[in-house]
C-alpha cells in the first residue's frame, strides 16, 4: 500500500528519539517565504541505504526541502536528524553548518575545480578532511574506478565530457562515505543518452556503497528508474510516497496519475458502481454515449461527475470493432499517429477528449479508422471530479 505521507513511522527503540529510525529523518518541516512559496509540515523518513526521490513541478518546495536538508537554506520550523544526530530544530536551536552534518551534494552544475585533474578533484574532500595525501589519493582512485573513470584520473575537466565531469562530481560526493547524499536534478544538463548513462552509474554506485539518498527530480523516467521509493510533492506538501510500481497501480489523484505516467483523463457521469472480488468497480458515461468501467478509488454515487486515469502504455489500439466479453474497451476515431523513436504514438478521438495510445508496434491503421481501445480493469483508475 502506498501512504500520503513519506512512510509510517516505524516503531522507537531508542526510548523516544527518532533519530533512529533513519539515516534521514524529518519532522514537521516548515520552510515560509514573504510570498508563501515553500514547504509546509513534511515528514520523512529514509531507511539506511534507500534511495528515494522527491518528484514535482518546478516551485513545489522540493528543492527548499533539500537546501534545508543541506543547510543552505534555514527551516522556519522542525527538526532534521542524519545519521542518526540532530542537525537542526528549532525548538532545541540546533543549526549545524553544511560541513558539520555529513552530507554529499551533487548539484546540475558539476562544480568541479577547473585547474585540478579529475583525481585531485575527488580528492578535494578527503583532503579537506586532514586525510593523508597518499591514503586520499588511493581512496579517489578507487571510486573513479567505480564510477568508470580510473583511467581518466589524469584529465582536467575541460578535457572531460559533460557526462564524465557529472561523474567526477558523484565520486567526489561519494569518496568519504557520507551519511547522506543529496542530489538536486543532476542529470538537467545531460543530453538524453547521457543521462540514461549516468543515471545508471549513480544507482549502481549508491546501491555498492549502501549510501542513504534523497534525489531530487522533475523527471518521472528518473524517479522511476532510480528509487526505492518516489515521494510526489505539489504546492510545498507530500501529495504520496511508495515504490514506483504501487504509485503506478494506485496513484492518489489525477494528479499524481498524470506526473507520473502522462495518463489519459476521461471525464463522465458514473452510472452504476458494482462490486467484484472485494473491488469496487464505477461504470462512467462519457459525452458522446461510450461507456468504460475502472476500479473505484474512493466512494461514488450514481449521477456524479468522475475522471477516469488510464495510462497510454496500458491501451491496446484495434480496428477489429467488436467489444469482447472478456475485457474492457470504448470506441474511437484515429485522428493521427507517429514515430515517436522505439514506440508509435497514436491520437484518438474517444470520450468527447483526445486519448493517447503508446504501442511498440506499427499497428497499419490510417488516420480517421474506426477503432476500438481496449483495456484491463487493473489499469483503469476512478476519482472523484474534484479528488
Amino acid at each position: 500500500m502506498t501512504s500520503s505521507v513519506a512512510q509510517s513511522r516505524p516503531a522507537r527503540t531508542d526510548g523516544g528519539s527518532p533519530a533512529a529510525e533513519g539515516d534521514l529523518v524529518v519532522r514537521g518541516l516548515v520552510r515560509h517565504y514573504p510570498g508563501g512559496a515553500g514547504v509546509s509540515g513534511i515528514d520523512l523518513t529514509v531507511p539506511k541505504g534507500e534511495l528515494v526521490s522527491l518528484l514535482g513541478a518546478s516551485g513545489c518546495g522540493k528543492t527548499t526541502t533539500l537546501r534545508c536538508l543541506a543547510g543552505i537554506d534555514t527551516p522556519t520550523g522542525g527538526d532534521i536528524w542524519i545519521g542518526g544526530r540532530a542537525v537542526w530544530s528549532r525548538r532545541d536551536k540546533i543549526d549545524l553548518p553544511p560541513e558539520r552534518r555529513d552530507i554529499g551534494l551533487v548539484f546540475q552544475s558539476y562544480a568541479l575545480w577547473p585547474h585540478m585533474t579529475a583525481l585531485e578533484n575527488v580528492m578535494y574532500p578527503l583532503r579537506a578532511r586532514k586525510i593523508r595525501r597518499r591514503e586520499a589519493g588511493e581512496r579517489a582512485q578507487r571510486m573513479l574506478d567505480l564510477v568508470g573513470l580510473g583511467p581518466l584520473a589524469g584529465r582536467t575537466p575541460d578535457r572531460l565530457s559533460g557526462g564524465q565531469q557529472q561523474r567526477v562530481a558523484l565520486a567526489r560526493a561519494m569518496v568519504y562515505q557520507p551519511k547522506l547524499l543529496l542530489f538536486d536534478e543532476p542529470l538537467s544538463n545531460l543530453d538524453a543518452e547521457l543521462r540514461e548513462t549516468v543515471r545508471h552509474d549513480i544507482r549502481r554506485t549508491q546501491q555498492e556503497l549502501g549510501i542513504t539518498a534523497l534525489y531530487v527530480t522533475h523527471d518521472r523516467t528518473e524517479a522511476m528508474a532510480l528509487s526505492d521509493r518516489i515521494v510526489v510533492m505539489a504546492e510545498g506538501r507530500f501529495v504520496q510516497a511508495g515504490s514506483p510500481r504501487e504509485l503506478l497501480a494506485e496513484p492518489a489523484s489525477p494528479f499524481v496519475a498524470s506526473l507520473l505516467g502522462s495518463a489519459n483523463l476521461l471525464r463522465g457521469q458514473v452510472d452504476r458502481v458494482t462490486r467484484e472480488a472485494g473491488t469496487a468497480v464505477v461504470t462512467i458515461a462519457l459525452p458522446g454515449g461510450a461507456k468504460l468501467r475502472a476500479r473505484a478509488r474512493e466512494p461514488l454515487p450514481a449521477g456524479s461527475q468522475a475522471v477516469v486515469a488510464i495510462r497510454p502504455t496500458a491501451l491496446r489500439l484495434s480496428a477489429d470493432l467488436r467489444l469482447s466479453a472478456d475485457g474492457e474497451g470504448f470506441a474511437g476515431r484515429l485522428r493521427d499517429w507517429y514515430p515517436t523513436g522505439p514506440e508509435f504514438e497514436y491520437v484518438v478521438e474517444a470520450g468527447g477528449t483526445t486519448v493517447k495510445v503508446l504501442s511498440h508496434t506499427d499497428l497499419s491503421l490510417d488516420r480517421g479508422d474506426d477503432v476500438v481501445l481496449r483495456y484491463d480493469l487493473a489499469s483503469a483508475t476512478c476519482f472523484g471530479e474534484n479528488t
